[in-house]
């Protein structure tokens, strides 16, 4: 990925739709045109990543972004899973929280994440940290 321009396809893990909608108020400010393909818990977002369970015909994301708190399995799940699978552990993975003080805890807690974002996120931040991973 050369810039955070080139995302073409985002999955957001998300079960706020506020958070949906923020999220892709965000990606238009910073002038990423992307396609998010939201996702609300974790074992529907594992469907995605795998192409099953009626997301077959669903593109491989080039980015997750997913809150840590999720219906029926946990960021942290996700990101275990993910990571052990064979075609996936490339996929860049940032996990959302609603408190810096949880995105501290999750930055030690957490090493498998590419990054640890606290909502709402700062549009002026958000390309830098794409750009970075």
């Amino acid at each position: 990925m050369d810039g955070p321009k080139d995302i073409r396809d985002v999955l957001l893990v998300e079960d706020n739709p506020g958070d949906v909608r923020l999220t892709k108020e965000l990606f238009k400010e910073a002038g990423i045109r992307a396609t998010i393909h939201a996702v609300n818990d974790g074992v529907e977002a594992l469907d995605f990543v795998h192409q099953r369970d009626g997301h077959e015909d669903a593109p491989r994301p080039d980015l997750v972004l997913m809150d840590w708190h999720l219906p029926k399995m946990t960021g942290g799940e996700i990101l275990t899973e993910a990571r052990e699978a064979a075609d996936l552990p490339d996929i860049p993975m940032v996990v959302l929280t609603g408190s810096g003080a949880n995105a501290d805890r999750l930055k030690e807690e957490v090493q498998t994440a590419d990054a640890v974002l606290t909502k709402p996120i700062d549009p002026d931040e958000f390309p830098d940290t794409l750009e970075s991973l």
